[in-house]
């Protein structure tokens, strides 16, 4: 039978820039019994988290907005929102006389429902009833949120909070294509691109750069070459601030595609949380739920790889680390 680590309770921040596999990464962990995981709680306008602030630059991350980060964590172990997984009801601080009054919050039209009588704020986060959690278990169970392009925020948490941060990172020109495929030629508006590039001049100066200006038709070519700055930016800040902690972790895409069962037992032991046979079952059989047909390329790869040679020059990202080979653990009966 699996146990938690004995009074211990773990936060865990999967973190990085996005389209980079997070979503899996995050199922993973869901699987054990043992968890809380709260997915993009950032997004959430009226939430704990969604309140704070100040993800993206440090200059920008105050006192104030610190503190209200780190007195959301302890309360995020019992509140939800639409963005988190709803349907794992096994979880072991659940009392399981409760789990039929849970079962609702996992269906999608039922929440609808619900939020057009007002019993839920589908746009904010609620609190889980206390009859339905055993408080002790839900102190000691482990709390994964995944934050993406949230890079301040996790050097906060891994410094304030003691969190174990999971640097989760593509190759820049597959999250290019994903991101192309996502968010330019699906549904994005040229002002949805002008209302962000405030940003890019405090993006750029972090590399020591002024010339942001180029960057400001928004063209296609300069809407390509932003994102790769974003992507290094989140990523390097991440890598400069986290590099060598004992409580950082890289995942690449590449590797979780190449071997997902080694990647949950690495997140496993990162997070202290055991791993059986079920899991490992359950990871080698876990549908890419979100991209199962995989993205078309729709972007001109050789020009795109040489602007990224150019963005990431010097760059301690140029060359992504391999995902190191897991030593296995012993199977042992479920």
């Amino acid at each position: 039978m699996l146990q938690p680590e004995a009074d211990k309770a773990p936060v865990v921040v999967i973190s990085g820039q996005g389209r980079s596999g997070s979503n899996r990464l995050l199922d993973m962990v869901d699987l054990s019994p043992l968890v809380v995981c709260r997915s993009e709680p950032d997004e959430i306008a009226r939430g704990d988290f969604g309140s704070v602030g100040g993800k993206l630059f440090p200059g920008a991350f105050d006192g104030s907005m610190r503190r209200d980060l780190l007195r959301a964590v302890p309360r995020a172990r019992a509140r939800r929102s639409a963005r988190d997984r709803l349907n794992r009801l096994d979880k072991a601080f659940f009392r399981p006389a409760a789990r039929p009054l849970l079962w609702p919050l996992s269906k999608t039209r039922i929440r609808a429902l619900a939020g057009r009588a007002r019993l839920l704020d589908p746009a904010g986060e609620w609190t889980l009833p206390p009859i339905c959690l055993r408080a002790d278990r839900l102190g000691r169970a482990a709390l994964v949120l995944k934050l993406n392009a949230c890079p301040v925020w996790a050097a906060a948490l891994h410094e304030d909070a003691g969190a174990r941060v999971v640097r989760n990172i593509r190759d820049p020109f597959e999250y290019l294509n994903s991101w192309y495929n996502r968010f330019v030629l699906a549904r994005s508006r040229p002002e949805d691109f002008r209302r962000h590039f405030g940003d890019v001049p405090r993006i750029l100066a972090y590399f020591g750069r002024d010339d942001a200006d180029r960057l400001a038709d928004l063209s296609h070519e300069s809407l390509v070459e932003i994102e790769i700055w974003r992507w290094r930016y989140t990523n390097e800040f991440l890598h400069d601030t986290l590099d060598g902690s004992p409580r950082g972790l890289v995942v690449t895409y590449a590797g979780t595609q190449a071997d997902p069962v080694g990647t949950a037992e690495r997140l496993y032991a990162f997070a202290g949380l055991p791993i059986d046979d079920r899991i490992r079952d359950a990871v080698a059989r876990m549908p890419n739920r979100l991209f199962a047909g995989g993205h078309e390329t729709r972007l001109d790869e050789g020009p795109c790889r040489r602007l990224i040679d150019r963005v990431l020059d010097g760059s301690p990202l140029a060359d992504l680390p391999a995902a190191p080979a897991p030593a296995r653990t012993a199977r042992t009966a479920a």
